[in-house]
């Protein structure tokens, strides 16, 4: 009589990527099977993306229950799904990062009073919705960290974090709008077109100067053309580009 063979049991994690696909211990190492464009380690839940990555379901990332789930990209890549108001879902607290660019054609969302936290990180989020990074109003937090955000939208680019907002150490590009019910970093339709202005400041939890690392070696001006040594409070001309400190 054989002896009977005992394989191991699979096991399921409440995260989904691609069209639909749940991460479980039987695809961590190449979630959709296309060489491991998206891989997931356990132990550190850490959702890697090393590849470009596209989505005809919902959602092309679904974090419904890893709770501080990392997502760490690897190299510079672009997601996009047929649902950009939702691209990426958490409902979970979820940290992004890594040294790839991440290019989203569709918005970041996460809900139930959670934390999203964008550190060493550098994203961009194309005009393809109406929003690029939003809560519900429900508490949600956002904490930026030591990263560059260039956001556009078709309303506003950051929205409903009433739960506070935190920026550190961070470059905010030209063009970044946040609405009422949250912290609002925004055009202002009073000012120069291209002024990024700070509204609400009650929901805005700190905002801290650049690093000397950051700033090493970079060209600074102010909005009237002159260079400066460092920089000055507002918004900066930073290689071309205007920051707000």
């Amino acid at each position: 009589m054989d002896n009977p063979v005992y394989k191991p049991v699979e096991k399921a994690y409440a995260l989904y990527v691609g069209n639909n696909v749940q991460v479980t211990s039987n695809n961590l190492g190449d979630i959709l099977g296309d060489g491991g464009s998206l891989t997931y380690d356990n132990k550190t839940k850490t959702l890697t993306i090393n590849d470009n990555c596209t989505s005809d379901s919902l959602n092309l990332i679904r974090n419904e229950g890893v709770e501080d789930l990392t997502i760490y990209v690897a190299k510079d890549v672009e997601l996009s799904g047929s649902n950009p108001d939702t691209l990426i879902h958490f409902w979970q607290s979820t940290t992004i990062t890594g040294p790839g660019k991440l290019t989203l054609n569709g918005c970041i969302a996460i809900v139930d009073g959670k934390q999203l936290t964008i550190k060493d990180a550098n994203i961009e989020v194309k005009q393809t919705t109406n929003y690029a990074i939003r809560g519900t109003s429900g508490g949600e937090k956002l904490l930026i960290s030591n990263s560059n955000i260039h956001a556009e939208s078709y309303s506003q680019s950051i929205v409903q974090f009433n739960g506070g907002i935190t920026i550190n150490d961070s470059m905010l590009e030209d063009g970044l709008r946040i609405s009422d019910d949250g912290a609002d970093i925004c055009k202002s339709d009073g000012a120069d077109a291209n002024d990024v202005t700070i509204y609400d400041l009650e929901y805005i939890v700190g905002i801290k100067s650049l690093s000397d690392s950051q700033l090493e070696g970079k060209e600074i001006y102010n909005l009237a053309g002159q260079r400066l040594n460092k920089t000055a409070k507002g918004v900066n001309i930073i290689d071309g580009k205007k920051v707000l400190r």
